[in-house]
């Protein structure tokens, strides 16, 4: 694909307006916004694109001469595991394939509010609304990832493509009871929702599902507001997390979410930031007090529960109907090692070992008052006394159980008030 058009959905308007162009030349993409999406008076990407009809080229790096907002749209991990398998299957070559195919693939089944076309001639067509075997998804999952099985279906290239993320994930529609296929329209009983599969065969791994359940209560009990989240239960232990999307109202409606990676064009793997830039970018955005208080309360759980896995694609902004931006709820909230132990993002100049020191240095820098700062520490460390009993009530081992309880009672030690 060479050519592609972008429209945006859900501002002001109930039908997609179209946002621009995008055009494949040199190794690099070029985007030119159409005159009637700047008449709305607002730009998706203030900090990287300008408000001009001029085309406007993509960076080379760090998102391989692709616009970060663009960007934003395509899997990582699992999704794009199965859409190069599928790619494959179709008798294009991996040398072939652009940005822009990886777009027109996604087509109208990305999460947010952009979508794309034309359609890349391999997209799936498939837009089905049957029941869901999660049991059977998942190690269905679990045979692609392993090699057992080779072949990707529509139901995978259709529902495991639009989420990014490592874990295997599928759109799914649920209505409370029953889950059927998400990638298409849903009927007016069922909502979008995303489901994590749990596809491994390591007992701890099997359990991550509950453990992020668990973590989901904790933040829920921190004041920490996430969407709405339920756990399903399958055999051999395996337990699958549901969580409700944010980008989807009823009936399909769908809202513009940009992560703060793509709002400052940083990879979320590689990217040496700061949670002081993430308060910066609120602050740009938002221009709302109560926003940052929201991001420091999720980072101060995050270092104090454990949840070394916040690097920038795990945060996120969103446009409201009438062109303000928000936080998003709180998403991918779970007990994770890292990599050597570290949290992706940094704070006050550390990655591990932060103290509560840190912390508070970090609020002062934002201008997050001592007062607001040392009161969410408190409500944190509060709600963090409930982990071992809500980690013990959903069956998590005793050994699994021990090492975050051990860890997260250091941590309350460490960032106790009175210390």
């Amino acid at each position: 694909m060479n050519r592609l058009n972008v429209h945006f959905h859900g501002i002001q308007q109930s039908d997609p307006v179209r946002m621009g162009t995008l055009v494949w030349h040199d190794q690099r993409a070029w985007f030119e916004f159409d005159s009637e999406f700047l008449d709305l008076g607002f730009n998706p990407s203030p900090l990287l694109l300008e408000k001009t009809t001029k085309p406007q080229p993509a960076p080379i790096s760090p998102f391989g001469g692709l616009h970060s907002i663009f960007h934003d749209s395509l899997p990582d991990g699992w999704g794009r595991f199965i859409m190069d398998r599928y790619f494959q299957q179709c008798g294009v070559s991996h040398n072939e394939i652009t940005p822009l195919d990886r777009l027109a693939f996604i087509a109208n089944r990305g999460m947010g509010a952009l979508t794309y076309s034309p359609p890349h001639s391999t997209a799936p067509t498939r837009s089905s609304q049957e029941p869901l075997d999660l049991t059977k998804a998942a190690a269905t999952a679990s045979d692609l990832y392993g090699g057992s099985v080779s072949d990707v279906d529509q139901f995978f290239a259709s529902n495991g493509t639009p989420a990014a993320g490592g874990q295997p994930k599928l759109v799914i529609g649920y209505n409370g009871s029953e889950v059927v296929e998400g990638s298409g329209r849903l009927s007016d009983s069922f909502s979008h929702w995303l489901v994590k599969l749990s596809s491994a065969t390591n007992p701890t791994a099997r359990h991550v599902g509950t453990v992020e359940y668990v973590y989901a209560q904790l933040a829920s009990i921190a004041d920490i507001h996430m969407s709405g989240v339920r756990l399903f239960r399958g055999e051999k232990g395996h337990s699958h997390f549901l969580t409700r999307r944010f980008d989807r109202k009823r009936h399909g409606q769908r809202l513009f979410v940009q992560s703060a990676s793509s709002l400052l064009n940083v990879d979320s793997r590689n990217a040496e930031l700061e949670y002081s830039d993430l308060f910066k970018l609120s602050d740009f955005l938002t221009r709302n007090y109560a926003h940052k208080l929201f991001l420091f309360r999720q980072m101060v759980f995050n270092i104090t529960a454990g949840n070394r896995d916040d690097h920038p694609r795990n945060f996120a902004f969103m446009l409201t109907e009438t062109g303000e931006w928000s936080c998003t709820p709180a998403f991918d909230i779970c007990w994770n090692i890292g990599m050597a132990g570290k949290h992706a993002l940094g704070v006050n100049g550390r990655h591990k070992e932060i103290a509560r020191s840190d912390v508070l240095e970090v609020a002062k820098q934002a201008s997050i008052s001592r007062r607001d700062a040392l009161k969410t520490i408190e409500l944190v460390i509060d709600a963090l006394s409930s982990c071992r009993s809500l980690l013990r009530e959903h069956e998590i081992s005793d050994e699994h159980t021990r090492t975050i309880a051990r860890y997260i009672e250091r941590q309350q030690q460490e960032f106790a008030i009175n210390s």
